[in-house]
C-alpha cells in the first residue's frame, strides 16, 4: 500500500495520516478511519455513537465553536433523487463534551486533514477549538469547513 491509497483504521493508526482523509480517502470501497481505538471501552463507545447514535448536523453549528477531540470517517453510499448510487465520505466529529456532529463535507474533511498534519494522528489532546464556517460558492453551492483557532491549535508544539 502506498501513501496515496485509502487506508483502514488499523493501518491509518499505525503508519500516519497526512493527506489521506482530505484527498486520497476517495469512495472506492468500504473504508473507515478513526482517531480512536475501537478496541478500548472509550473507543468502542465513540464507534457506537458514530455508527448507531444520534448525531447532530455540523451545519447546525455554523458560526459556533466545536472543541474537536476525535473524529470518524466512513465511506457510505446512497441514492439520489434520480435513483443513481452516490458514494461519499461521512464524517463524525466529536466535541470534547461527547456530542457527535456529522456531515459529508469535503471542506470539513480537508480541515481535519490539515489539523492531523499539524497535530498528528490520533485523539486531539488537548482538543482543537474550531469555528464552523460556511459560504456560498460562485455556482450557488454551499461550502463548509472547520476554521481552527491557530493559536489554540499550535499551543504545545515545539518551537
Amino acid at each position: 500500500m502506498n501513501d496515496n491509497d485509502p487506508v483502514s483504521t488499523e493501518l491509518a493508526n499505525r503508519r500516519g495520516f497526512g493527506d489521506t482523509l482530505a484527498g486520497q480517502f476517495a469512495p472506492t470501497g468500504n473504508k473507515v478511519y478513526s482517531t480512536f481505538d475501537p478496541k478500548t471501552k472509550a473507543g468502542a463507545s465513540l464507534l457506537i455513537a458514530a455508527r448507531l447514535g444520534e448525531c447532530r448536523q455540523v451545519e447546525s453549528m455554523v458560526g459556533k465553536t466545536i472543541l474537536v477531540c476525535d473524529y470518524y470517517a466512513e465511506e457510505v453510499e446512497g441514492h439520489d433523487d434520480k435513483g443513481e448510487v452516490n458514494r461519499w465520505v461521512r464524517l463524525v466529529v466529536f466535541d470534547n463534551d461527547g456530542t457527535a456532529y456529522q456531515c459529508g463535507s469535503i471542506g470539513v474533511r480537508k480541515s481535519l486533514a490539515t489539523i492531523a498534519q499539524i497535530r498528528g494522528v490520533g485523539q486531539l489532546n488537548p482538543p482543537v477549538k474550531c469555528t464552523v464556517r460556511q459560504k456560498r460558492t460562485d455556482n450557488k453551492n454551499l461550502f463548509m469547513w472547520l476554521e481552527p483557532d491557530v493559536d489554540d491549535m499550535l499551543s504545545g508544539l515545539p518551537g
